[in-house]
This record gives structure tokens, sequence and C-alpha cells, in this order.
């Protein structure tokens, strides 16, 4: 999965590059999980030569995570509210 130079590089420019389009996002008319999936897949096809039916899965699972990580902490924090 690409070398460490490689990463260094690959990281510097997508993160470079996502913030040119964050800043410029209503004129590409994009949100910010089009400019995040955006970042992801250049990263992992350029720098870290993944293909692309491995990184349609990466970012499936990836929001499917953040999506129960999200709910388990509204929960956390609403159950830590009635503790009181």
């Amino acid at each position: 999965m690409g070398n460490d130079r490689q990463v260094q590089i690959g990281l510097n420019f997508i993160v470079t590059a996502g913030g040119g389009l964050y800043v410029k996002r209503t004129e590409f008319d994009l949100d910010a999980d089009q400019i995040s999936d955006i970042m992801v897949k250049t990263f992992m096809s350029t720098f870290l030569s993944i293909d692309e039916s491995k990184i349609s899965q990466t970012l499936v699972e990836a929001k499917s995570a953040l999506q129960k990580y999200e709910l388990t902490t509204l929960t956390q924090a609403i159950n830590k509210m009635f503790d009181n």
C-alpha cells in the first residue's frame, strides 16, 4: 500500500486539494460528504494503487461505522443526561 514517501506526498496533496474544493464548494455544488469521498477515492487510487471495488467497499464500511458511532454517542449522551 505505497511507501511512506508516497503516503506523505499523497496526504499533503489530498488535504490541500480537499481544502480548495471546500472553499469553492458552492461554485462546484459539492457538500462535505462529496468532498470527503473525492479525497478518499483520489488518495486510495492514486497514491496507494487500490482498485475501485475495494475503495467503494471501504467507503461503505467507513460510513456505516461513522453512523453507528454517532448513534451510540447520541444514545450515551441522552442516557447520561437523565442519570443526573
